[in-house]
């Protein structure tokens, strides 16, 4: 496989260039998974979301500025796209929360990942969330997240800890789960 330095890469995908496209989705696609995943909170959607994200990234490779690295704006479509599903999805909940009326109860909810998500977002930091996420729902192990994130094994797992303690805490006081 050609190794790009980032200017080529950049002028390859303005090309067209098929090998370079494959290149960027071989060296991209889990991250942008792995940043997307805290925010819209959903695997599927997530996977989802990260092929639209590249779709989007091919659309407008002709604004791309060579002296920009690609990852940066692969990382900015997926974060706004995972922000725009997450609103989407907020809205359709209201109003199918509207909907939904049970005479004696009134409307009754079912406790989602997102909700619970919420909750964990007041007492845990962005990156401890994306720490737990990474090593609970993809089964990454924590030298691989370490790499992703650019720092030690050892802060990877001592924040690791220091999150699951506070969700231990946070269930003690709040019965997020049973």
């Amino acid at each position: 496989m050609i190794k790009y330095t980032n200017a080529r890469l950049v002028n390859d995908i303005k090309r067209g260039d098929e090998n370079a496209f494959d290149y960027i989705y071989l060296e991209y696609s889990r991250l942008v998974f792995h940043v997307a995943l805290p925010i819209v909170g959903n695997y599927e959607l997530t996977k989802d979301l990260v092929q639209e994200t590249f779709t989007r990234f091919y659309a407008s490779r002709e604004l791309l500025n060579p002296k920009k690295n690609v990852k940066y704006y692969l990382l900015a479509i997926a974060k706004n796209l995972a922000l725009e599903t997450v609103k989407s999805r907020r809205e359709q909940e209201e109003l199918n929360e509207e909907e939904v009326e049970d005479g004696e109860s009134g409307i009754q909810r079912y406790e989602s990942f997102d909700e619970m998500m919420d909750k964990f977002r007041k007492v845990l930091t962005d990156d401890e969330i994306d720490i737990v996420v990474l090593h609970l729902s993809d089964d990454m192990k924590f030298k691989d997240i370490a790499m992703v994130k650019n720092a030690t094994l050892s802060s990877i797992t001592s924040k690791y800890d220091r999150a699951i303690k506070k969700i231990k805490k946070c269930n003690e006081r709040e019965k997020i789960y049973e």
